[in-house]
């Protein structure tokens, strides 16, 4: 496989959580505007982040994991492989977990509307991590069926 192409797909999967940050944060503004946010947990539109961060994830990092798919033309991945095209989410989901030790939630007196900005790729990152783990997995079944 060309150099080029495997280490690109870090990029690419890093691009496409910065685009799901941006894609959750405007749905979450969008439905915030038409719907009003609710609490739930004692927080103002806890429940409707988490739910529209779900389905942006499954939407935005399937369309990149069929993209770096077509860019390597894995046959049969690895753990490996995951772990490569997933490295700049693991480097993400660490620094953007470290401001929860200074600032943690539950230390929170208004609404927070701002640690949204800290917070938004904790979740992206782990959806990311998890749809990865997926699709490779989907991939490495339909390879060991093919060899039957």
């Amino acid at each position: 496989m060309n150099l080029l192409k495997r280490w690109s797909a870090p990029v690419i999967y890093f691009l496409f959580l910065w685009v799901h940050v941006q894609a959750s944060i405007s749905s979450l503004i969008f439905y915030e505007r038409t719907f009003g946010l609710g609490r739930f947990f004692w927080r103002l539109g806890a429940a409707e982040f988490l739910a529209i961060n779900f389905l942006v994830s499954i939407f935005s990092f399937g369309l990149a994991n069929h993209l770096m798919q077509k860019l390597e033309k894995i046959q049969r991945p690895s753990l490996l492989d995951h772990f490569r095209q997933s490295a700049l989410i693991y480097l993400v989901l660490t620094l953007s977990a470290i401001p929860l030790l200074k600032y943690p939630l539950s230390e929170c007196q208004t609404d927070c509307h701002g640690l949204l900005f800290i917070y938004a790729p904790i979740p992206g990152a782990l959806m990311a991590i998890l749809v990865n783990l997926g699709f490779l997995y989907k991939m490495k079944r339909s390879a060991e069926k093919e060899k039957l």
